[in-house]
Order: C-alpha cells, then sequence, then structure tokens
C-alpha cells in the first residue's frame, strides 16, 4: 500500500511503502525512517512508530523522529503552526471515535487535550488547515468546525461526498452527495457552487492556474477526479 502526504508549501512528498518512509519530488526520493501511517499538512510531518504505534514528529533540521503521544488513536491530521516558527497543530481521534484532542505542542511534556464537547457524535474522520480543525459525522456525513471562541463544535454543512481543506488558510470545500457538483465554504452555513463536473475524490491547495491571473488577490485551486475516467481536471476561483 503506497500512502503520500503534501508537505509545507514547496509541496514535498512523503511516501510510505510498508514500513519506510521516503522523501522527495520527482524521480528522487530520499528513506528518512520507518512508520506505519503518515499524515502531513502546512507545517509539519507526523507518523505512527511501526511498533508501538507511537506518535512521532519529525524534524527536517536534523532528519529525527521525536514522541509527541501515545498510541490511543483511530487517525490524525496536521495544521499550520501555532506561532511564527513554532510547531504545527497536532488534532488526534480517540479509538472511540468520540472524542477529538489537540497536542500542546510541547516536546519534552507532550499533553494531549480534548476540544469541544461531541455529545452523542461519533466522527468518521478530521481534517485540519492553518489553525482550523474540522470533524465528519458517521452518522450523517455532515461536517463541523472547531470554534476557539466558543470551545464548541459548530455544524456548517453536510451531507457530503467528501470534503477537502487548504492547508494553509483552513479554507474548505466539499463534493456533494453522489458526486456531482463542488462547494466552497464561505461561513457559517453559507456555500457557493464552483464546479459541475462529477468527481470521485477531490484535493484543494493555493496557487494559480489561470494564464492571466490576480496577482493582487489569492486564489484556491480544487482538483478533481472524474469517477470513470480517473482523470484529473481543476476548478480556480479568487477569495
Amino acid at each position: 500500500m503506497l500512502t503520500t502526504a503534501v508537505i509545507r508549501r514547496e509541496a514535498t512528498a512523503i511516501s510510505s511503502v510498508g514500513k519506510s518512509s521516503f522523501s522527495g519530488s520527482g524521480t528522487k526520493w530520499n528513506k528518512i525512517g520507518e512508520a506505519g501511517d503518515i499524515y502531513g499538512g502546512a507545517a509539519g510531518l507526523i507518523g505512527t512508530d511501526p511498533k508501538t504505534g507511537y506518535i512521532r514528529l519529525y524534524h527536517w533540521d536534523n532528519k529525527t523522529w521525536n514522541i509527541i503521544g501515545g498510541p490511543e488513536g483511530k487517525m490524525w491530521a496536521v495544521g499550520g503552526t501555532m506561532k511564527e516558527f513554532g510547531p504545527p497543530y497536532v488534532y488526534g481521534l480517540s479509538l472511540d471515535r468520540k472524542q477529538i484532542r489537540q497536542w500542546n505542542g510541547d516536546m519534552q511534556n507532550w499533553q494531549w487535550l480534548k476540544i469541544g464537547d461531541a455529545g452523542k457524535e461519533i466522527y468518521e474522520t478530521i481534517y485540519a488547515g492553518g489553525d482550523k480543525v474540522f470533524a465528519v459525522s458517521q452518522n450523517w456525513n455532515g461536517i463541523s468546525v472547531y470554534s476557539q471562541k466558543t470551545k464548541k463544535w459548530d455544524s456548517i454543512g453536510g451531507p457530503g461526498e467528501m470534503w477537502a481543506v487548504e492547508p494553509n488558510s483552513g479554507d474548505l470545500c466539499g463534493l456533494a452527495t453522489g458526486g456531482q457538483a463542488i462547494f466552497r465554504h464561505l461561513g457559517g452555513k453559507q456555500w457557493e457552487r464552483i464546479g459541475n463536473i462529477p468527481a470521485k475524490e477531490i484535493w484543494m491547495c493555493s496557487g494559480y492556474i489561470s494564464k492571466e491571473p490576480d496577482l493582487g488577490g489569492s486564489s484556491r485551486i480544487v482538483i478533481a477526479q472524474n469517477p470513470k475516467t480517473f482523470k484529473l481536471s481543476a476548478t480556480e476561483y479568487q477569495i
């Protein structure tokens, strides 16, 4: 099984084949360690220890892995930096899928703090980007965002086929149930349709694909995979 994660704005790619992790781009890859699963975000790369399941953060400067958490997690997500040149936001979904915890950012005395009250909710997956974290309901495929102000989870949309988060900003897009339309999140529970192409999966990033981009603004790109041909197409929109 091949797992990939895109790290940082320079689009470094990490692949895990079996238990070996590799870093690189194009056809040049360098082994950087051992990992069971890997999760990448705008500010870093984490991987599970293939023997113990503990969560480790990879340090690009000295090329080492440091333990930041125990194995009690179903999955993990990495966002942006907590502060300039600081550690990344890292989140974990509990084994029973009822709690989401956030790493405190301390390499030596790491703790994982529960964020929000899920109530009776059971989560299918989590996404992170910038300083935002999103959770998808296992019950109805709706998506919620954690509010740093209210310390609660706010439902913002759904149900949906799948979701995509821009790593640096935390901007969100969703693929409608049935895969026939793509929407971008405007805030609150407001969404705007941006694509009518059928899709099996979607991904999101920053950048430009237009011949004459508006360099005074910011642009987002949503990449969609056709469910029949598996070809990729891109939709660009200004924010």
